[in-house]
């Protein structure tokens, strides 16, 4: 598929999560220090600290770079859709406009709908989510059954391209 009109990259940039893995962290080299001193008055080896420190350091960076530097990347053009999230969905997913039974701009909520932002799965596991943030997103029921929710920067534009291809599967909200 060629696209072009329609090109977005997208990243988790909301607070609460920043927030949440800066404490983890936080946290977690606090107790390991509490420990190291505990032995550093007793005369012990530090040496194994050392090291739990080192890779605690490595594990938190590279959790942060997985969660807020990883992007989402979603491209349109004539002949349909497709997107990318790695390193969890690597290999683009692309639809064609022939596979889509219907479509609707919509807004998303990440906890009430997924549990959280990310890669998600609905319980059922009919619904598929690349869910970035709270606010608009795209959700396209494809004629297989399945759906697919995903947020989006740009929803004017998105909805423009859409209903200049395939404007009757549009599910107009009331």
């Amino acid at each position: 598929m060629t696209y072009y009109s329609y090109k977005e990259k997208q990243y988790i940039k909301d607070l609460g999560i920043k927030v949440l893995v800066l404490s983890s962290a936080i946290v977690t080299f606090l107790l390991v220090a509490g420990l190291m001193y505990k032995d550093y008055e007793a005369g012990k080896d530090l040496t194994e600290y050392w090291l739990s420190l080192g890779i605690i350091a490595v594990v938190e960076i590279g959790v942060y770079l997985l969660i807020f530097k990883m992007g989402m990347n979603l491209e349109g053009g004539s002949e349909g859709i497709r997107f990318s999230y790695p390193p969890f969905l690597i290999k683009p997913k692309e639809i064609s406009w022939s596979m889509i039974e219907t479509w609707q701009i919509r807004q998303i909520k990440p906890f009430k709908e997924f549990g959280g932002w990310g890669y998600k799965f609905s319980f059922k596991g009919k619904k598929t989510g690349l869910v970035l943030k709270e606010g608009d997103g795209i959700e396209i029921l494809l004629k297989s059954g399945k759906t697919w929710v995903i947020t989006i920067n740009n929803a004017e534009m998105l909805r423009s391209l859409l209903r200049k291809h395939i404007p009757e599967k549009e599910v107009k909200s009331e």
